[in-house]
């Protein structure tokens, strides 16, 4: 049976200024062992709290929130506002206006905030965007 030994040490642990000897032109230098012993025990205190399910808190960033699941997501998500605000037509189109698919392309390349085919259509007949700051 062979046995791998695996060694893993962060650069910091390298004590290279103590060269203990060298082979083929390159030094051999020594690790700091404490330090090591070290990160090993830190390392595994962090996987017992991951399997003891114990948690390390998120960060809610700005313009975050953490919804009823529990699970942090942008405010403006369906989650976080409720999905009754966007079958609210009524207050999806407040403070915009409805306009057709050219309009919106000029109102585009004017800089305006234009939420495109709001209800999903692509038939021509009965698609619109919503143009303004209720978008």
């Amino acid at each position: 049976m062979i046995k791998i030994d695996n060694l893993i040490a962060h650069d910091s642990r390298v004590q290279r200024a103590n060269v203990v000897g060298g082979f083929c032109h390159v030094p051999i230098v020594t690790l700091d062992e404490l330090g090591m012993d070290v990160d090993v025990e830190a390392d595994l205190a962090m996987r017992m709290r991951f399997t003891t399910g114990q948690s390390i808190p998120a960060e809610v960033l700005p313009g975050e929130e953490i919804c009823e699941d529990h699970i942090i997501r942008r405010t403006t998500t369906a989650e976080a506002m409720g999905y009754d605000v966007y079958y609210n037509q009524v207050a999806i189109e407040a403070g915009t206006k409805r306009g057709c698919i050219n309009l919106g392309r000029l109102a585009s390349l004017a800089g305006e905030l234009v939420h495109w085919r709001p209800n999903g259509d692509v038939n021509p007949e009965t698609e619109f965007v919503l143009i303004g700051d209720g978008v």
